[in-house]
């Protein structure tokens, strides 16, 4: 999408961001505008890329770093779909671009069109705009409360992403929290904090939702123990010296930087041998 017009002021100036915005939207010889400015019912919003068609509508399209649309990218895009149609701009088609990580970098420029893959997905933005204008309603009352809400913490703090404030949340939950359990699943976290229960320690031994390792580390927690499995010696008395530990260190861009790789292709760029002679 060549040949458009940036709107430079960062989001601290998001006043002056609108108003260049307005400046671009009324300028007909502007065909793109990229990082375009929208206050809606106290919303703002940064859209990535505005493609202005001939018949007076545009095109909005949001970029992501990822290889593939993702559900949490629906909502980002339909909140900004909420806004522009309050603003009174007629959205035609919203899109989700994304790298295409087939795309085999042939050496000199980026081909752009094979670099990056549009999904067209306005209607699943538009489907989730009614859902969007719930959570709105319930986010405002939370911030006409006097105190934060009481938010247990849970998978929803690294799930789709980290929050910026587990080390606040986490700071008033046991040392011992039940989500430290290894693979826990959702069935035995609800079945738990049914129960009244948030620290490994206070799980019964007779509790039968978990599986043998969270049950072994349920042991370790409540006894205060190291837990050695001694079937292993015998596996490492079967190892013939010397023994070799290669270790490779590997990095993957997300733009391809050598003729022959894809994005976030992963290329080593050194390896090293660790050798044990003897034993001891």
């Amino acid at each position: 999408y060549p040949g458009g017009t940036l709107i430079k002021e960062n989001h601290f100036q998001h006043e002056q961001a609108v108003k260049s915005t307005q400046k671009a939207l009324q300028n007909p010889s502007i065909p793109i505008i990229y990082e375009a400015a929208f206050l809606y019912d106290d919303i703002r919003i940064r859209a990535d890329i505005l493609v202005r068609t001939n018949d007076g509508l545009f095109d909005l399209i949001e970029i992501k770093s990822t290889t593939k649309t993702k559900e949490e990218h629906i909502p980002d895009v339909a909140i900004q779909f909420y806004v522009l149609h309050g603003c009174g701009i007629n959205i035609r088609r919203a899109s989700l671009g994304h790298l295409n990580n087939e795309y085999v970098y042939e050496g000199d420029d980026y081909e752009l069109d094979k670099l990056f893959q549009i999904d067209d997905i306005t209607i699943e933005a538009k489907d989730k705009i009614p859902e969007i204008v719930l959570q709105l309603h319930d986010m405002r009352e939370m911030l006409y409360q006097a105190e934060p809400p009481d938010i247990k913490v849970g998978r929803q703090c690294s799930t789709p992403y980290d929050c910026a404030f587990q080390g606040h949340c986490y700071s008033s939950v046991p040392e011992h929290y039940i989500l430290q359990l290894p693979r826990v699943n959702k069935k035995v976290l609800a079945t738990l904090a049914t129960a009244g229960i948030d620290d490994i320690r206070d799980i019964p031994i007779d509790f039968a939702g978990l599986n043998a390792t969270q049950q072994r580390v349920r042991d370790c927690v409540v006894n205060n123990r190291i837990y050695l499995d001694t079937d292993i010696a015998g596996e490492l008395n079967q190892l013939e010296y010397p023994i070799h530990f290669l270790d490779f260190e590997t990095f993957d861009p997300a733009l391809p930087l050598y003729i022959g790789t894809s994005p976030y292709k992963v290329i080593p760029f050194q390896w090293s041998d660790h050798v044990i002679n003897e034993d001891g």
